[in-house]
């Protein structure tokens, strides 16, 4: 006799959408309530590492320096997996840009980790002002 299960058992098993994303803006926010505890220790120590890049190479370069919030560690950590595809979505003013096409960007290519590098945007005037930047920061720092 097979053990089969029902849809309603299947879609019932399955994780919830609001299990995938983090809480908005909740002041109790920890590491364990986002993506960080399904991460491998190697992904999270080059989160770590681009961290600290940032912060004593690029705080500088920022408009309004502020504390680097959890949400881009998660998602170094989230881009530094084996995973060849990776999608993050996050609202508006949110620095993702910031975190992953400038700041990710440059520490792939810093630490030789990646020798190419393709930026895509909504337009080529945006993809040609992130590579305009990260030019830039090689030039000048």
């Amino acid at each position: 006799m097979q053990n089969s299960l029902t849809s309603t058992e299947i879609e019932s098993s399955r994780p919830s959408r609001k299990d995938y994303f983090v809480k908005p803006k909740d002041p109790d926010y920890s590491y364990q309530d986002g993506v960080w505890n399904q991460i491998g220790g190697i992904a999270k120590a080059t989160a770590k590492s681009i961290l600290g890049f940032s912060i004593a190479y690029l705080h500088h370069r920022y408009d309004e320096p502020k504390q680097t919030p959890v949400f881009h560690e998660e998602m170094w950590a989230v881009c530094s997996t084996s995973h060849t595809k990776v999608a993050l979505a996050a609202p508006r003013g949110h620095a993702k840009s910031t975190a992953i096409t400038f700041t990710y960007a440059l520490f792939l290519l810093l630490t030789r980790r990646s020798q190419h590098m393709l930026i895509i945007s909504s337009n080529e005037e945006l993809a040609s002002a992130f590579l305009k930047d990260i030019k830039i920061e090689l030039q000048e720092n």
